[in-house]
């Protein structure tokens, strides 16, 4: 008997370690994935979550480029609330208009025929610096930009601090350029504006955050 019980003991042990062992390389490769695996965009019935700050797997003060941002854009915490976006600084340069050009690219193409919205948080630190005529957004299916490609201008009161921005793209103010979107092949989206930077004008910090596609119309 106490042979017998020697030997189921000496086998349970044999299991204990293999199993910890099995954990141990799970674990391992989930955190290896973590590093660089891009956000996966979120489906249901009414909405599409391309990219959410709050649950990348990029580290606050790194590139947002594994994620699809670019360029130049970093995971910050931006404003009292310490919300993670991605986010550029930009300063003075001898009195001239600084462009803001911001990007990104799906990692696959993400079917958006379902929805009519697109939504994105932006923030600006100083909106008397933004030049609200040039704010333009683009969404494509080439994955670059003038190309399968919708756009319009976004006509919109911005304040310090952060705005949402919601468009029908769907709607007669898109222009296409290159040929058209195919809206169950998206994979690019960019907007661009100007900021009027003085030398010594000091930061301007602008973020973004939250972009996805809904079919929901309700006041943000």
């Amino acid at each position: 008997m106490k042979k017998f019980l020697s030997a189921f003991l000496a086998i349970l042990m044999v299991l204990t370690m293999v199993a910890t062992s099995m954990v141990t390389v799970f674990a391992a490769d989930a955190e290896e994935g973590n590093e660089t695996a891009p956000l996966a965009p979120v489906v249901t019935p009414t909405e599409i979550i391309v990219w959410d700050g709050a649950k990348t797997n990029v580290a606050v003060g790194e590139s947002a480029g594994v994620d699809g941002w670019h360029p130049g854009l970093k995971l910050t915490e931006i404003g009292e609330e310490k919300r993670v976006a991605a986010a550029a600084t930009l300063t003075g340069n001898d009195n001239h208009a600084a462009s803001m050009v911001y990007m990104f690219n799906a990692a696959t193409p993400i079917d958006i025929s379902g929805m009519t919205f697109v939504e994105f948080d932006f923030y600006i630190s100083d909106v008397t610096k933004l030049n609200t005529d040039t704010f333009n957004l683009e969404l494509t299916s080439s994955g670059t930009c003038d190309q399968e490609e919708i756009a319009c201008n976004v006509k919109q009161a911005f304040v310090n601090g952060w705005n949402h921005v919601k468009v029908d793209f769907t709607g007669s103010q898109m222009v296409s350029t290159g040929g058209t979107l195919d809206a169950t092949q998206f994979d690019f989206f960019r907007f661009f504006t100007t900021a009027n930077l003085a030398c010594g004008d000091g930061e301007l910090i602008i973020a973004v955050d939250d972009l996805k596609f809904t079919s929901t119309a309700y006041d943000a």
